[in-house]
């Protein structure tokens, strides 16, 4: 098993988002997304295979894990599935994003039932808000307002 794969199986900082991302998409699309990841976290590693030694427990653990997972997560579910997205930039610790169309809310209303886009919302202060060392924020949202605003900061 590669080292991507097995960081992703075994890492426990992991499961809530494994958790929450199965219960939207299912136990074969999640496993799918985490194989991909393993694999992108195995290429990125390839990558960099000069980073000194007292560096690498970060880059391995931490850095290069969350830049696999967030490049597989952005073509699962970015534009091409209907998410507009706009990415700020913003301070250290911190990532700050809007989402400014998205499938569930444009269907949900085209359906006539905009009743249920919060039940879609809520789903990300579970995927987010679980995340060990991670908090997150957001103020509005798709459903009443012109974005769903993501803030993402790590914990002190």
């Amino acid at each position: 098993m590669s080292y991507g794969n097995n960081f992703f199986k075994k890492n426990r900082d992991y499961k809530p988002l494994y958790k929450s991302l199965e219960n939207q998409v299912g136990k074969e699309k999640v496993t799918e997304i985490f194989n991909s990841a393993g694999r992108e976290l195995d290429s990125i590693m390839s990558d960099f295979p000069n980073v000194p030694k007292g560096e690498r427990n970060h880059t391995d653990n931490y850095i290069f894990p969350r830049v696999a997972l967030y490049r597989i997560l952005k073509k699962e579910f970015g534009e091409k599935n209907g998410f507009a997205q706009k990415f700020y930039l913003s301070s250290k610790g911190t990532v700050k994003f809007d989402i400014l169309d998205c499938t569930y809310c444009r269907y949900c209303k085209l359906c006539e039932c905009p009743e249920l886009i919060h039940t879609f919302c809520n789903t990300d202060s579970y995927c987010f808000g679980n995340l060990s060392k991670i908090v997150f924020t957001r103020e509005e949202t798709l459903e009443v307002g012109k974005k769903c605003d993501f803030t993402l900061t790590i914990s002190k």
